[in-house]
């Protein structure tokens, strides 16, 4: 017998329903409840028999942070109605795994994760590399209580489903269809997003080496997108193939022995490099007259052979 077109179409739309997709990145996900939405912690969460259970804590706001160039990229849950963010799980130095697309947020200072699936804010323990994730153990995590925009779950529902959900499953399920996600993002980034990732790396090296007048500002700036880019050009390798150390002498008076089978590095864009000779008694060499390397923006990641040059 024959099923009618209405059946399967209703076939159809059972087996989509009974499938979900969560393959959004947080900043999309977050931005869709909107900042100023309610959660309730729970902790010491256990899964038992297929029933998850945990100890209610406290309601907290959602906030959102935006990075150096100024576009949201993380949150903090704070104390209703106040600045005073959450500070036992190490929300305020959170950064995403992604530039546009990321599916989790990291602390790297507690090696603890963030992942806000389908109403409910995952906290990840013992997760030290965010974009590859092997185990993680989970005891708490934030329900929405109360979305500031849109339509979603009530905080009812969640409850209910809270129990009964596989949590350990849609998280690992998440993070694996995100995959694919971020790579598609990364492929098609434009030439702004790519700008203000590397604006982003810079600032952070920049902030761990304590510098701070180098700021986001500078990097944005013509001369520091131009500095940036040509900091961020694959380096010039010399390697020493002559079988006897070789002299250089670059920059400001800079001199180095490069050992045989030894190999350095240069900015693709640092100038010359030429031949020294030893100084009696000294580490520094004495500059002949002989390029080895004309470092001009040229040949950009390539290896030269000093018995070609030197």
């Amino acid at each position: 017998m024959k099923k009618s077109l209405k059946s399967i179409i209703l076939g159809i739309l059972i087996a989509v329903s009974s499938s979900t997709s969560f393959s959004q990145g947080q900043l999309d996900a977050l931005k869709a409840i909107g900042e100023g939405s309610q959660f309730r912690g729970y902790w010491g969460v256990t899964t038992e028999k297929g029933v998850t259970t945990g100890q209610i804590g406290q309601d907290l706001e959602l906030k959102f942070k935006n990075n150096v160039v100024e576009k949201m990229s993380s949150f903090t849950l704070n104390t209703p109605g106040t600045d005073s963010y959450f500070p036992n799980d190490g929300f305020g130095w959170l950064e995403p795994n992604h530039l546009t697309q990321p599916s989790l947020e990291h602390s790297d200072r507690h090696n603890i994760g963030y992942a806000y699936i389908d109403g409910i804010i995952y906290v990840l323990e013992n997760v030290k590399d965010p974009k590859k994730i092997t185990t993680f153990k989970m005891e708490k995590f934030y329900l929405l209580m109360k979305p500031a925009e849109g339509e979603h779950k009530s905080g009812k529902v969640l409850i209910k489903e809270m129990k009964t959900r596989d949590h350990i499953g849609v998280i690992k399920a998440y993070l694996i269809e995100m995959i694919a996600v971020q790579e598609k993002a990364t492929a098609n980034f434009t030439d702004d997003e790519k700008r203000n990732e590397m604006i982003i790396k810079q600032a952070k090296i920049d902030e761990e080496n304590g510098v701070k007048a180098k700021n986001a500002a500078y990097w944005n700036s013509e001369e520091g997108k131009k500095n940036l880019g040509e900091m961020n050009q694959a380096k010039v390798t010399l390697l020493n193939d002559t079988g006897s150390p070789i002299y250089l002498c670059y920059g400001q008076g800079a001199s180095s022995t490069i050992k045989p089978g030894e190999k350095m590095e240069f900015s693709c864009t640092s100038g010359k490099v030429y031949k020294g000779t030893p100084r009696a008694n000294s580490t520094q060499h004495d500059k002949t007259d002989k390029v080895v390397l004309s470092l001009d923006g040229k040949g950009c990641g390539n290896t030269v052979n000093a018995s070609s040059v030197y």
